[in-house]
């Protein structure tokens, strides 16, 4: 009997890359050695205090707002790379980057080489600085795709993903992580070692697993171990290590970078609560704002968000006029058709004359007098919206304004 090979599964095809061996990984380590060299995030990263991806939170005016307080490292919200592919309007609005935003990351969340090589491009025409794979939101909206935190679960395959996305990217690509996945065991450690020989330029560590969400505290020495294990992986590379969570103050950020050794610190509900604390990171001094100066940065916030919303409404509109043009004059006819009819729709009309119909024909023979207690003696606001003649549904009309003004006159 003849013993048919198994072949390998589509997974399995898609995450194969011949480059992530022991060998190239070591000529590729001691390449970086003889060469002195360090990654491309070492220095943009050192020392800063990076405002977190935050869903729903980071978006531009919040992270325009953190800017005037002195942010100096930011990444916009998760965005979905299949989503941004199939030309999905939020995803790709996510890759907008604020004018006064001095370095910015777009983190896509995906599980597949090839997307995430194509949203990478996207953003780098959006203008981005670098790309930040999440490997670890907890939502279950990411994880049940196999997104998120899910890709902790499988150490040599995520570091083949992130490997063909280093090789593919325009962009440096940092990672993302939390110290395990939902359900599983504590993994950080052997996921940090994976990511960094397969190239990526940095590592964020969210000091809790997936299943502790936001209810136990960061582990940062957990953290510091990590940071350990890459210092003496790296031997003599410089490779930026981030760390996260339960950083409120900038007391915080300061004791956390210290003890643990990171190159960086992020900052996501910390920022969320209190945006000037970028500001007060730098000048290493809290700000205690009076009622009046916090009535002041919700007015600033609500003027970058007017400001965006009137961008956005004249973008839509040049949009709308040129799709029109290209479709020719005879849609670009039947779109201003369509804004005289809700435009006339939505006029009220005086009511007709007393003994003329709408064709202007005398009908006095036709229609009774109203009495002089009928409102439609002396025509009202109520009358000219009640009363239309010649319209589809104008007797409809007619008899809801009688029947609600009491009016007991009968017009046909």
């Amino acid at each position: 009997m003849r013993i048919r090979k198994k072949s390998p599964s589509h997974s399995q095809k898609r995450y194969f890359s011949p480059l992530f061996t022991p060998a190239a990984e070591i000529l590729r380590m001691s390449f970086l050695l003889a060469a002195g060299t360090a990654s491309p995030l070492a220095d943009p990263l050192q020392g800063k205090l990076i405002l977190a991806p935050l869903t729903r939170g980071g978006n531009l005016p919040f992270r325009q707002l953190c800017s005037d307080f002195g942010m100096q490292c930011s990444i916009g919200e998760m965005v979905y790379a299949r989503q941004l592919l199939k030309g999905d309007r939020q995803e790709a609005a996510r890759l907008r980057r604020a004018a006064n935003e001095q370095f910015f990351g777009v983190q896509i969340a995906t599980n597949d080489l090839e997307e995430g090589v194509r949203a990478a491009k996207l953003a780098a025409e959006a203008g981005a600085d670098f790309v930040d794979l999440n490997c670890g939101c907890p939502i279950h909206e990411a994880t049940r795709r196999g997104l998120g935190s899910a890709l902790l679960r499988n150490p040599t395959r995520l570091a083949a993903l992130v490997e063909g996305l280093a090789s593919g990217s325009p962009l440096p690509v940092s990672v993302k992580v939390r110290t395990a996945a939902e359900g599983g065991e504590v993994n950080v450690r052997q996921v940090a070692a994976a990511v960094l020989d397969a190239g990526a330029a940095a590592l964020t560590i969210h000091g809790r697993t997936a299943q502790d969400r936001y209810t136990k505290a960061a582990d940062w020495s957990l953290i510091a171990q990590v940071v350990e294990d890459c210092r003496a992986r790296s031997a003599g590379v410089r490779w930026p290590v981030v760390g996260n969570g339960d950083v409120r103050t900038h007391s915080d950020a300061t004791r956390e970078m210290a003890a643990s050794g990171v190159d960086a610190v992020m900052v996501g509900r910390g920022a969320l609560i209190k945006p000037w604390l970028f500001g007060e990171y730098a000048a290493r001094e809290a700000w205690e704002p009076t009622a009046e100066e916090r009535v002041g940065v919700y007015r600033q916030l609500t003027a970058h968000m007017q400001a965006r919303r009137t961008r956005a409404c004249r973008s839509r509109v040049a949009r709308t006029v040129s799709t029109a043009r290209l479709r020719g004059p005879r849609v670009l006819a039947c779109s201003r058709a369509r804004s005289r009819r809700r435009t006339l729709a939505t006029t009220p009309r005086a009511a007709p004359r007393r003994g003329t119909s709408c064709r202007g024909t005398s009908t006095s023979s036709a229609v009774t007098s109203p009495p002089t207690s009928c409102p439609t003696a002396a025509p009202t606001a109520r009358a000219a919206q009640g009363v239309r003649c010649c319209r589809r549904g104008s007797t409809r009309r007619a008899t809801r304004w009688r029947r609600s003004s009491g009016c007991s006159t009968t017009a046909r």
